[in-house]
């Protein structure tokens, strides 16, 4: 789970809390993001790129 960081702009390892398993830390500047939020996130952005790829095909096919 490698993602950009907010705090310096490069890739840091997020790696998961020993004592929160529902959190993730970086393990270069040690900013946690918890679980939940980044699942949510990524079901959002699927749900934008279906209606997005629904609207595409619907203009597409029109023509």
């Amino acid at each position: 789970m490698s993602e950009e960081c907010v705090k310096n702009g490069y890739y840091c390892p997020f790696v998961q809390n020993p004592h929160q398993l529902d959190q993730y830390v970086c393990l270069k500047c040690g900013i946690k993001r918890d679980l939940e939020k980044k699942e949510k996130s990524e079901v959002l952005d699927f749900i934008i790129l279906f209606l997005v790829g629904i609207l595409i095909a619907i203009v597409f096919f029109r023509r």
